[in-house]
């Protein structure tokens, strides 16, 4: 009896694990299109995690359209064509005449006001009465003994503590890195103006730009072309990037894990036995 409830058990822990393992390490794909040209400008946005047929979702800017998807339940924005219907407008009988209203005038009533001088009220106006206040001692004076006493300055003056907190932050902003894989990053521009000189440099900037970051080894497919003496600018291009919750919790963990526990506490230690022989 206790044996089948024994692996029971160890069969719904090992179900868990897989399920967590799974969530936590199962890449989710995000697709951005986008266009702006001269006869439509349009931009889409599409989502899906493990499997399009397990979750997944789309947007539409332009129609308007969208719809979810978890496993088999669905949910979506049907296009609706709206039919107006032409009702027919009478035309206004011209052999009806409104009747025309008498003007009425309406008699105000005078209201005789009785205004006195202002000559006649004497507007008493109490003056403040000045004290004169005595300037406490400043008190900056002792903002020299605060700062020594500050914890802060007291962890930041050990050098050995320094280099391991400096460590552990380069560490932690090192996993950033890692957070998204860029599947694919293209975007074709067609630009102008007016001015040639303005847009040379700018195209010139272009040039440098992506050929110091080497934007095409990392996936990135840019095209810029200038137009001329034209002031013009259209856009085209897609994003598809990947990631998972395991890649967007990493940081987090490597900050937990790496983090200099035992030097901060003895640290914190030598802090309080000296704030005790201050006292």
């Amino acid at each position: 009896m206790w044996s089948v409830v024994f692996y029971i058990i160890a069969g719904l822990g090992v179900t868990f694990l897989l399920f967590l393992l799974l969530a936590l390490f199962a890449s989710f794909h995000i697709e951005a299109r986008f266009c702006s040209l001269q006869n439509c400008s349009n931009a889409s946005l599409s989502f899906w995690w493990i499997h399009p047929f397990f979750i997944a979702f789309f947007y539409n800017y332009k129609e308007k359209d969208y719809y979810l998807r978890i496993a088999w339940w669905k949910v979506s924005k049907k296009k609706s064509v709206q039919k107006e219907l032409e009702t027919p407008v009478e035309p206004e009988d011209e052999s009806v005449k409104g009747v025309e209203e008498e003007p009425v005038t309406s008699a105000e009533p005078q209201i005789e006001e009785k205004v006195e001088d202002e000559g006649q009220k004497e507007a008493q106006i109490e003056q403040p009465i000045i004290e004169t206040v005595e300037k406490k001692p400043d008190k900056m004076d002792n903002l020299i003994g605060r700062i020594k006493k500050s914890r802060i300055i007291f962890f930041l003056s050990h050098k050995n503590w320094r280099q391991k907190m400096l460590s552990w932050l380069l560490r932690f902003f090192k996993t950033f890195r890692h957070l998204v894989h860029f599947e694919c990053f293209k975007a074709d521009i067609r630009a102008g103006i007016e001015d040639p000189a303005i847009l040379g440099k700018i195209f010139g900037y272009y040039q440098a730009f992506s050929n110091a970051l080497q934007l095409k080894e990392y996936g990135f497919d840019l095209c810029f072309e200038p137009l001329f003496m034209e002031n013009h600018f259209e856009v085209d291009g897609a994003v598809k990037i990947k990631s998972s919750i395991g890649s967007l919790l990493a940081p987090f963990g490597v900050a937990f894990l790496t983090f200099p526990y035992i030097s901060t506490f003895f640290l914190w230690r030598r802090y309080k036995r000296k704030m005790k022989r201050v006292r």
